[in-house]
């Protein structure tokens, strides 16, 4: 008797990830590969339409190697219902104060994870904030920008769990209308 699939929780990869893994230099791109393989035993990697379209917007004609890459990932599509739930998040992260402005883009992101029960992995922890989303694990990559420096960036890598019960809460709130 066949085992039913395994269905693995999706794990949307932010755009600076992707970006990460296919640009210069090559230190960067290996060890950011890595950790996408090590989550991969674990998780589905998935990039949305929207960071493809960012991703693809930003390219030069020599980034073939980009476009392979690309196509390593199971897509997550931008509906309707995303786009509208991206503005009211907006709202939301207003009223609760998130003092950071966050562009339209990881808005959608941030929602298409909240609305696909997904994990997210980011470079940019200030673009999915807390009580919205929380961390679970932070790793870090370091590595020497050219070949012959002597000095060593490190680039601190996200996974966060959105928290839908409370974003969910939050946009109920923001719909009602106080009584006095």
């Amino acid at each position: 008797m066949d085992k039913p699939p395994i269905i693995k929780t999706k794990l949307i990869l932010d755009t600076n990830i992707i970006s990460y893994a296919s640009n210069y230099p090559v230190e960067r791109q290996d060890k950011m590969l890595k950790i996408i393989d090590n989550y991969r035993a674990k998780y589905d990697p998935v990039i949305t339409d929207y960071i493809q379209f960012e991703l693809l917007k930003s390219a030069e004609n020599k980034d073939s190697e980009l476009l392979k890459k690309l196509g390593l990932f199971g897509k997550l599509s931008t509906n309707e219902a995303i786009i509208l739930m991206a503005g009211v998040l907006h709202g939301v992260y207003k009223k609760a104060k998130i003092e950071r402005k966050i562009n339209d883009g990881d808005l959608i992101i941030a929602t298409t994870a909240i609305l696909s029960q997904s994990l997210l992995l980011t470079a940019d922890k200030d673009d999915y904030p807390h009580p919205f989303f929380e961390e679970k694990e932070c790793l870090t990559i370091s590595f020497k920008e050219f070949k012959n420096s002597h000095t060593t960036s490190v680039i601190p890598i996200y996974l966060f769990e959105p928290n839908q019960t409370k974003t969910l809460q939050e946009v109920d709130k923001f719909f009602k209308i106080p009584t006095s």
